[in-house]
């Protein structure tokens, strides 16, 4: 069972958003800029949170909500590949992103210099990670030639990466099923922030961990993306 280490002990749930909510034509979660009716982000109180990591533990799609919930965005889960995980000496690069735009997946790398970093794998992801890999050698053997070995992290059981549109509509399912109250799929990623916050992590360290460029349009990232930070979005 994944627990968290540090679970803040307030219960409300907190609607403060993390970080800006326009960019230029797209942000990476697929919301077009200039949205000025874009609902506030919400999060996941610590229970609601401890309930999904206990609901999606060993399955499939746990990887996902993990990642989410690390602080990924959709479309940096949906571009993440095998090859920018290194479980040895646990650090993954954030190097591509997957988005639709209209009919099209368009696959490209962030945005931003920020956006493109690397992240310190905490324990409770490592695990998740080395879950979904074993999954995926024991969708290959059960599939032989059929398994498309597309090289994606998140893939569905033929080894097909899924795109952002399907992370979302899975993720409204899982939370059905694990009787959790709706949040977008994006708010996985403001609960990652507002828990760092919660535990005093400072603004520049969560600014940087999510990939943002700057804090209110002044802090910037510094120069080599590499974030050393502790954990704060749950760990074993």
């Amino acid at each position: 069972m994944t627990t968290l280490s540090t679970a803040p002990t307030r219960t409300d749930t907190i609607t403060t958003p993390v970080g800006p909510k326009f960019v230029k034509n797209y942000d990476q979660s697929g919301a077009k800029s200039g949205d000025h009716t874009q609902k506030p982000a919400e999060t996941f109180t610590p229970a609601e949170l401890q309930t999904v990591l206990d609901h999606v533990d060993g399955q499939r799609y746990a990887i996902a909500w993990q990642l989410a919930l690390t602080g990924l965005r959709r479309g940096e889960v949906a571009g993440l590949r095998w090859v920018d995980v290194d479980l040895e000496n646990r650090t993954l690069q954030i190097a591509s992103t997957r988005l639709r735009f209209g009919k099209h997946l368009v696959e490209d790398t962030p945005k931003s210099r920020a956006g493109r970093r690397t992240l310190p794998i905490p324990d409770h992801l490592a695990a998740a990670l080395r879950s979904a890999r074993a999954i995926q050698a024991a969708d290959r053997l059960m599939l032989g030639e059929e398994y498309e070995a597309s090289g994606f992290v998140v893939v569905d059981e033929w080894g097909t990466a899924l795109s952002p549109h399907a992370l979302t509509s899975r993720w409204a399912r899982m939370l059905k099923a694990a009787g959790v109250r709706h949040i977008r799929y994006h708010d996985a990623r403001h609960t990652c922030g507002t828990l760092m916050h919660l535990q005093d992590v400072p603004i520049a360290v969560i600014s940087a961990w999510l990939g943002h460029s700057s804090v209110n349009g002044q802090l910037e990232v510094p120069a080599g993306g590499q974030i050393k930070v502790p954990t704060a979005c749950g760990d074993s």
